[in-house]
């Protein structure tokens, strides 16, 4: 039997190009990808600081002192997000005992 010695066919140059290639474009799925998800900041910190079930003055006390947020006077359990560009404004669900059921979020038209 002949014994044939196998060789590379692409040289290191090549093959390191195509790393660099591939490498490059998984970096831009994973930028794409990144750059749908947005999340809104006022969205964030209500996450953060508002709990389902506290008391609507405890909601009042964190909306003004962690978000920043005065309660809206023509529309009662709501408040306006004027920094934000994506929401208008954050709306309090309270319960029957008057704890937070949820919140909702008004998107910007």
């Amino acid at each position: 039997m002949d014994e044939s010695t196998t060789s590379d066919i692409l040289d290191e140059s090549e093959r390191s190009s195509i790393r660099g290639t591939l490498m490059q474009l998984a970096q831009q799925q994973i930028s794409k990808r990144s750059s749908m998800i947005t999340i809104d900041a006022y969205m964030r910190e209500c996450n953060i600081w508002i709990q389902r079930g506290m008391a609507r003055d405890k909601v009042h006390k964190v909306m003004d002192d962690k978000l920043g947020l005065k309660q809206d006077n023509s529309a009662p359990n709501t408040y306006t997000t004027p920094a934000s560009n994506r929401i208008k404004s954050i709306k309090c669900h309270y319960n029957s005992q008057g704890n937070l059921d949820r919140v909702d979020f008004e998107d910007r038209a």
